[in-house]
Order: C-alpha cells, then structure tokens, then sequence
C-alpha cells in the first residue's frame, strides 16, 4: 500500500492540556455534537453555563458521571461502559456520539489507583493499606496505555483532558508545564495523540490553545496551525 492508497479521517485526536479555569471542558463541548462525556472531575457544569443559551447543544451532549459512584462500582461501571461503545464500533455498527471527551486523565488516574486499593487488587501486599504499592503503579501504565489506545481508535473526535502544573525541573532548574498524574506514562503521553495542545490566556487576555512546543510544554499538531489559535473547533479545522 503507498502513502496516498490510505484511508484517513478528519476526526480530531486530541491530548488537551492546561491549568484549571483555561476552559478546556468549554472548548470540548463545542466540538460537533452529538457529545458523550466520561466526566471523573464533576465539574463539567462549567460547560453547561458557558453554552446555557444554546439549548440545542445543552440536550446533545450527553454526561456520564463516575466521581460521585461508590468506589466499588466506579471503575467497573466506567470499563463496562467503554467496553459497549468498542463493540459498537467492532460490530460495524455507528456510534451514537460525534465526539467522545475524557474529563480528565488526571482524576481518571486517581480513581484507577483508588480501585486498586480497595477493589481490584485487594490481593496485593502493601506496607500501608491506605498507599498504592509500586505494582500498582506498573499496572497503571499498561491499563492506562491500554484504555487510551482503545478510545482513540474510535472513528470519531476524541478528547482527552489533562490538568497541568508549573513545576520546576530538578535536573535542569528549568520551569515545566507537567501533567498532574502519577508515574512516568506523563511524559510518554504525547506519542499516542495526533494533536497536542495547552490552553491557556494569551497577553491579551484571549483563551487560545497554543499548538507547538516551547521550552515549558512538548505539544504537536499534524494540522499545520499557526502556533497560536483560537481556543474554538473551527480554528482547529483551519478555520472550516
């Protein structure tokens, strides 16, 4: 097969980052609709007030909310609904959204850890009950990698979000953009997306997305964007 002989979709994949109160939960609820939302933060009524004159938009995005189940039937429930839309697609069947969004990697990662401890792997022997071990840590990468993997491959948009932190390198004394998330999956992140971007507020005040690496942030685009966009789906598009 040659370059040109492959088939290829405009559906966006994207790892959206950024510090709290950018919008990112805004600006993925003004991608093409229908929406589903696999919501673990329970903060998605940020969205809800931005588009509360859009009534249309409002009843297309459907919600599913995990952060408030019993930790018990968190994760399971969660997997289970995952594991319907996968064979929806395997089925040949049409998915019932336009875009799927994972709000967020950050609180998503703290509940597979938490189900670690308290459900799944109840077997495991830890110096502190209440502390994830080391295994579990190992297990978060494959089971993470396993689930990103799997959602993306869905033909649809899909759109992670991951809140981020300011730190400063140890190594290097240098200030980096960082992934609030356990373990080093943070920093490998970024090789399974096709488009890496951080929202943030320009020096005009403006909520834009920036869409190339700096000194603080490593991102990536396929789309040649301007480095700096407006933080909107059409400006993502090119401007369509």
């Amino acid at each position: 097969m040659k370059l040109n002989e492959l088939q290829t979709e405009d559906n966006v994949k994207l790892l959206l980052l950024g510090e709290s109160g950018m919008g990112k939960t805004v600006l993925a609820c003004g991608f093409p609709t229908p929406i589903k939302i696999y919501d673990f933060d329970n903060k998605v009524s940020s969205a809800a007030k931005f588009y509360s004159d859009d009534a249309a938009r409002l009843s297309s995005i459907e919600v599913e909310q995990y952060a408030g189940l019993p930790v018990k039937e968190r994760m399971s429930t969660f997997l289970a609904d995952v594991k319907s839309i996968e064979n929806l697609q395997h089925s040949g069947k049409p998915l019932p959204f336009k875009t799927l969004v994972v709000d967020s990697l950050t609180t998503l990662t703290n509940a597979i850890l938490e189900d670690y401890k308290k459900v799944s792997q109840l077997g495991i022997k830890r110096a502190l009950a209440d502390v994830n071990a080391m295994q579990d840590y190992q297990l978060l990468q494959i089971h993470l990698t396993q689930l990103i993997t799997g959602l993306l491959s869905l033909k649809c948009n899909v759109i992670f979000i991951g809140h981020t932190q300011l730190e400063k390198d140890e190594a290097t004394g240098a200030m980096k953009n960082n992934i609030l998330m356990p373990g080093q999956l943070a920093f490998k992140l970024p090789i399974y997306f096709e488009e890496v971007y951080l929202a943030k507020i320009n020096a005009k005040g403006e909520r834009v997305l920036q869409t190339q690496s700096d000194s603080k942030t490593s991102l990536r685009s396929q789309r040649k964007l301007a480095p700096e966009i407006p933080a909107t789906y059409a400006a993502i598009m090119g401007g369509k």
